[in-house]
């Protein structure tokens, strides 16, 4: 599924996906599928949905499987501490076979904010060993292993359903070479993408595995237009928000932005302090901006003209990567400004 592909010209063949996020207001059902549907006419060969409060990941991906005929359809991720492995496996194994083998399934740890603010769950604890387990099990109940009790799926999933880890510390990206298919990597400075990649490739190196077996996907998140300063302003915003995020906020520093990584956690420290807690969604991100300079969104994000995107894309060919998910994002007031602003970063980066 993954390594190194070359074309005539020596240079690094990189696929290309897309990632579409669901948290925007009312990007229904429908405007997913026809998204999905664009993603697969301009070319794309992969299409991942994140789930975190808005539409349910397994029931989407289904929806979409429905519509398409030919591209993968995967989750992007599902956070591991919302489902029991065996309810994972059942959702899996379902979409796997109602879209004729096209399913990829997505684990990570989760976040806390998401977790126990979201679903009220209070036992989060993003330990690594907790995803190796997770993943172990998945597999095993989808092989078809009856447990001790004498419960197994009633049904063969598909023989290979590729399951991917989300990958952000060292310790999951290692992980992800050992144990997975694939690995999804997702805001990390450009500059940092190649180091990233080559964990993955250590972890399966280390037990024996060919690095070509694990798919290394790097999701950029990216917006065509020809206004970037709103779409500046809403990345500021969502670094500002991911800054909170332990995983994400060790990324920055180790991406080269300890001071500015260091800063957004201690403001977010205080906004946890005043609001009881970090389990909220939504707090005071605008106590964070002043955090977040102009160097870090230009380190992670594709913002501009079609060309300049592009071109960001491009340069991920020699990061060591195998697979570019596009992952548009802007400054969408509701689903119908976000599908419009999607489907334009869609078809303008497709190919390249």
């Amino acid at each position: 599924m993954g390594g190194v592909r070359e074309d005539a010209g020596g240079v690094r063949a990189v696929r290309t996906g897309a990632v579409i996020m669901q948290s925007w207001p009312d990007l229904s059902v429908e405007r997913h599928v026809r998204l999905a549907r664009l993603c697969e006419e301009a070319g794309y060969d992969l299409v991942l949905f994140p789930e975190a409060f808005g539409v349910e990941g397994f029931s989407l991906c289904a929806a979409v499987a429905a519509a398409t005929e030919r591209i993968q359809v995967g989750n992007g991720i599902l956070p591991i501490a919302n489902r029991s492995p065996a309810l994972t496996a059942m959702g899996a194994a379902t979409v796997a076979d109602a879209s004729g083998g096209r399913f990829v399934l997505g684990l990570g740890a989760g976040h806390r904010a998401i977790t126990t603010g979201w679903h009220e769950l209070p036992d989060f604890e993003p330990r690594i060993g907790r995803v190796r387990d997770y993943l172990l099990a998945v597999r095993r109940i989808l092989s078809g292993h009856v447990n001790e009790r004498g419960y197994g799926l009633s049904f063969r999933a598909p023989e290979r359903l590729p399951i991917h880890l989300a990958a952000l510390r060292p310790t999951a990206l290692r992980l992800a070479g050992e144990l997975a298919d694939g690995a999804q990597l997702l805001l990390i400075p450009l500059d940092d993408v190649a180091r990233t990649a080559a964990l993955v490739r250590e972890g399966a190196e280390r037990v024996g595995r060919d690095p070509a077996e694990v798919d290394v996907c790097f999701a950029l998140m990216a917006c065509v237009t020809n206004d970037p300063g709103p779409a500046r302003e809403a990345a500021r915003r969502t670094l500002a928000w991911y800054g909170g995020l332990p995983f994400y906020n060790a990324m920055f520093a180790d991406g080269g932005f300890p001071d500015e990584a260091a800063a957004m956690a201690r403001a977010w420290e205080r906004l946890a302090a005043d609001a009881g807690g970090r389990d909220a969604i939504v707090l005071p991100v605008d106590d964070v901006l002043e955090h977040v300079p102009d160097a870090l969104i230009d380190a992670i994000f594709a913002i501009g003209s079609g060309p300049e995107c592009r071109a960001r894309l491009a340069a991920l060919r020699t990061r060591g990567i195998d697979r570019a998910t596009v992952y548009p994002f802007g400054p969408y007031a509701d689903g119908a400004a976000a599908e419009e602003g999607f489907a334009r970063t869609i078809v303008e980066l497709a190919g390249a």
